[in-house]
C-alpha cells in the first residue's frame, strides 16, 4: 500500500509543478497579433475602408459611447473600431 501512496503523491506533486510552470511561462509571452499599436496610427480614410464605409453589415454593437464596427485592415488584421 505504501508504494501506491508514494507514487500517487509523486504524480500529484509533478502535476502541480508542471501546471505552475506552464502558467508562469505563458504569462511572460504576448501574442504578436494582440499589439495593434505596432501598426501605427490609422487615418480616418483607412477606418472607412476597413469598415466598408461604416456599413451596418460590420456593426458589432452600440453602447453609451457610440457604435462598434468590425474592420479589416490592409494588413489582414481584423479589429474592432
Amino acid at each position: 500500500m505504501l508504494p501506491a501512496v508514494t507514487i500517487a503523491f509523486g504524480c500529484s506533486i509533478l502535476f502541480i509543478y508542471q501546471t505552475i510552470r506552464k502558467k508562469l511561462k505563458d504569462k511572460g509571452h504576448v501574442k504578436d497579433n494582440v499589439n495593434v499599436m505596432c501598426h501605427g496610427p490609422l487615418s480616418y480614410h483607412e477606418l472607412v475602408l476597413a469598415t466598408g464605409n461604416f456599413s451596418d453589415n460590420n456593426l458589432l454593437g452600440t453602447g453609451s459611447l457610440g457604435k462598434v464596427y468590425k474592420g479589416l485592415l490592409s494588413t489582414g488584421l481584423v479589429v474592432a473600431i
